[in-house]
């Protein structure tokens, strides 16, 4: 029970929610960009179409992940870091300058803490009471 109560921390919550939310806004950001009715997606570069599929892919994954990590931890922190590093390898795998390249990376890094932070480092569920007394 003391190892289930971390994943009942507000923090938790908050932290992995808002990871969650944004990889929703990612995946509906790109197809909104690229796959609506009145953009080109054939005219793209191929390079940019693999770029574009792999971001969506990770994103899915990612929220794949979060929702997981609710019912299998293991597995679903498992699937929630490849999709952050296939996030990366995507990113930095297209044909982009090395200053665009640099967002994608602090990105990576920002949701890996944050996971990190919210599976391991955070405090569990008595440890925050305790800190509220």
């Amino acid at each position: 029970m003391k190892a289930d109560s971390k994943f009942r921390h507000p923090m938790f919550i908050i932290v992995l929610g808002a990871l969650f939310l944004y990889e929703l806004w990612v995946i509906f950001r790109i197809v909104r960009t690229y796959l609506s009715f009145d953009s080109q997606w054939y005219n793209l570069p191929s390079s940019m179409q693999t770029t574009l599929i792999v971001a969506i892919a990770a994103s899915a994954l990612t929220i794949l992940g979060l929702i997981l990590l609710f019912m299998l931890k293991k597995v679903g922190l498992i699937i929630l870091l490849i999709g952050i590093v296939l996030g990366l390898y995507g990113y930095l795998g297209g044909s982009m300058s090395f200053g665009t390249r640099i967002m994608p990376v602090v990105e990576s890094v920002i949701k890996f803490l944050a996971v990190w932070y919210a599976v391991k480092a955070g405090p569990d569920h008595e440890e925050a009471i305790g800190q509220l007394e």
